[in-house]
């Protein structure tokens, strides 16, 4: 088996650690080690009493013997957790043998070795649109949550949390499988910064702060959302169309232009769907929580307020995951109407050219029509003048013999315009006519009177 699929326990998101890479399953996957660390809780503070690697070979060996609590030398204060860490880089989506490096059968034993349904599977390996699933047995309590696979060529962070309570031990163990964008580096440190400080440590801490942290990326995804979208306001949909034509493979490009906005549409959808599952998952945490106080203990056994700072802690993450949705709602309205905005210059700057065009060819026109006059005018006394040049008929010299030209050229001239404009009438007539029926037509179709 390569590294590890999912897990956990606490929560810091984080990239890889440092260790030669595994073999990928996929090209697009860079694996890392997988890690564990264990904790282990008594009458004193917590203290984690076990780190390091596990080879590939070793991830099977982990789930066989940390999955069992042995060393309990006081059983009543006895609880901790064992977390299975596995970490990489991805560009595709999420599936078995790709991003988790995991095949389906190998993912099996995983799940039987912490004693979840296998059922789980299922909710899993469909993970479009976020997995929140929960599962009780007689001897704990199975609980797995997938973040959204938004299919996108960068994602950020995409965690997959596998946990298993023992609440006779209070022992919880599991497996995290995440991949982040490379600025995630502290997530050791941050998963032992995570552990509580007593004893009386409840098993939902851990997806409590998977959530706190999958929100703080959410948020800085936000931030660079608005960012870019507030760029945008003095892109080109604000400046003339001519000063753009010089630059067509700048950014000011409208089709450039156009696909970073489409692009940004995109990411604010997917952004949204990430708010909304972080807000579901906010609320099924809530549920679990209303259900059962911490470590499992009577209401008066517990700390004094620690419940309700969890559930406090939980309705403040809510609100924020509520605040990044209405505020992603709130881009796209705007990206949206810049989009809008972007097309009607465009079509405005088409519509000027378009009216530049025509009133050239208008102009083109009234001068074909002088020029075609012109000919029409002089055209029937060459004509005359032609066929008296080639002495067909005799015509005697002298300046008396012309008014035989101009007798014939001048009617001849009068007949030949009068015909033309004639023509030219009728054309426009037959024209006019024939764009009458074909609107009486489409009114006829528009309203549903043909036939």
């Amino acid at each position: 088996m390569s590294s590890t699929i999912n897990s956990g326990s606490s929560a810091t998101l984080g990239t890889g650690l440092d260790g030669p890479n595994t073999a990928p399953a996929a090209p697009t996957y860079v694996a890392k080690p997988a890690q564990y660390i264990e904790a282990r809780w008594y009458n004193d503070s917590p203290t984690v009493i076990k780190q390091g690697n596990l080879s590939s070979d070793e991830v099977g060996d982990f789930v066989r013997e940390k999955g069992k609590f042995v060393y309990t030398p006081n059983p009543d204060s006895a609880g901790g957790f064992r977390l299975l860490l596995s970490m990489g880089t991805a560009k595709d989506s999420e599936a078995f043998g790709q991003t988790i490096p995991f095949t389906q059968p190998d993912f099996a034993i995983i799940m039987s070795g912490l004693k979840i349904p296998r059922h789980f599977m299922n909710f899993v390996s469909s993970n479009g649109s976020g997995v929140l699933a929960k599962s009780s047995e007689k001897e704990g309590t199975g609980l797995i949550m997938q973040t959204p696979d938004l299919g996108l060529k960068n994602p950020t962070v995409k965690i997959t949390l596998m946990l298993f309570h023992h609440s006779p031990m209070n022992l919880t163990t599991g497996l995290l499988h995440a991949h982040f964008g490379n600025w995630h580096t502290r997530l050791p440190d941050l998963l032992k910064q995570s552990i509580p400080t007593t004893p009386n440590f409840h098993w939902l801490h851990i997806p409590i702060m998977a959530l706190s942290i999958y929100q703080s990326d959410l948020e800085t995804v936000r931030v660079g959302l608005g960012s870019k979208i507030l760029r945008l306001g003095g892109g080109m949909a604000y400046k003339d169309w001519k000063a753009q034509e010089e630059s067509s493979s700048g950014s000011n490009d409208p089709a450039v232009v156009i696909k970073g906005i489409n692009r940004l549409i995109h990411q604010l959808a997917c952004s949204d769907n990430r708010a909304t599952y972080g807000m579901r998952w906010g609320k099924f945490l809530l549920e679990e929580l209303k259900k059962g106080p911490v470590g499992g203990n009577k209401p008066e056994e517990d700390e004094p307020g620690q419940h309700r700072e969890y559930k406090e802690y939980l309705e403040a993450i809510k609100e924020l995951f509520t605040g990044c949705k209405e505020t992603f709602d709130s881009l796209n309205k705007r990206v949206t109407a810049q989009h809008t905005m972007l097309y009607s210059t465009v079509s405005q700057n088409d519509n000027k050219l378009n009216y530049q065009i025509a009133k050239a060819a208008k102009s083109d026109g009234y001068d074909m029509k002088a020029i075609a006059l012109l000919t029409t005018f002089f055209l029937p006394g060459t004509f005359v003048a032609t066929f008296f040049s080639a002495n067909i008929i005799k015509i005697g010299d002298g300046i008396r013999s012309l008014w035989i030209y101009w007798i014939v050229t001048i009617p001849l001239t009068a007949v030949v315009i009068a015909s033309w404009m004639l023509w030219s009438r009728m054309h426009r007539q037959r024209d006019l006519a024939a764009d009458v029926e074909a609107g009486q037509y489409m009114a006829i179709l528009e309203t549903g009177r043909l036939g």
